[in-house]
């Protein structure tokens, strides 16, 4: 497609598929052959890179797609292999991610890394990035008692998970990331945003909204003695 041309592609920003204007174009092709039993067969390739701009809110990003006469569909199509920077990001962080005010730096970092290992489609470093901040969070408000089950064991008991979610936070959450260091769990996408449903919902709960009730708390008149 020429600069200037409009194509569909995902936005970050805008968090949905919108049109983008290709800002410049280079386009590259290459051709060769390889011996095969005294015959000479040809293969051929290339690549595009692409500089495109988002029509609503005009951010920009690098497209590079690329293709292999040997890498072919059922059709004998060359399969095209994109990619993009920065990547598209699977998931938004929450609204609050941002609060330092409310969230300690080592768990907003810890988060952040969970993020970025997931715009990656990094899908087994989520989930162990997942149990290995919630034991942070576990060892900050309770402390270390030397072995993760004893950790869990202590921050359940000190009332940081509900009643009626322990066995999700036990057998779900935490053996999660257990089965991906040891058994060989392969988690999918929709299991890692389950899982990180659950672990930003126990954040918030633990940082934030004790942070910000207590500033809308000192908004509200006192009651008239």
């Amino acid at each position: 497609m020429p600069t200037g041309d409009t194509k569909r592609l995902h936005c970050n920003l805008c968090g949905q598929a919108t049109l983008h204007t290709i800002l410049h174009e280079e386009k590259l092709e290459w051709e060769d052959s390889v011996d095969s039993q005294g015959e000479e067969i040809p293969i051929y390739g290339g690549s595009t890179h692409q500089m495109v701009r988002c029509c609503g809110c005009e951010a920009v990003h690098f497209l590079t797609t690329s293709w292999f006469s040997e890498n072919v569909d059922e059709h004998g199509r060359p399969y095209l292999d994109i990619q993009r920077y920065p990547p598209a990001i699977a998931r938004r962080a929450p609204s609050w991610f941002s609060d330092l005010l409310s969230l300690p730096p080592d768990i907003q970092a810890f988060l952040g890394e969970i993020y970025t290992a997931l715009q990656n489609h990094s899908l087994r470093l989520c989930v162990l990035g997942i149990r290995a901040l919630l034991e942070e969070v576990m060892i900050e408000k309770v402390g270390d008692h030397s072995a993760l089950g004893r950790n869990v064991d202590a921050f359940i008991a000190a009332g940081f998970v509900a009643p009626q979610t322990e066995e999700i936070f036990r057998k779900n959450v935490i053996e999660a990331g257990n089965a991906a260091m040891h058994r060989g769990y392969r988690p999918r996408l929709g299991d890692v945003n389950t899982l990180l449903d659950i672990t930003e919902g126990l954040v918030a709960s633990i940082y934030v909204h004790p942070h910000r009730a207590a500033e809308v708390g000192k908004k509200i008149p006192p009651r008239k003695q």
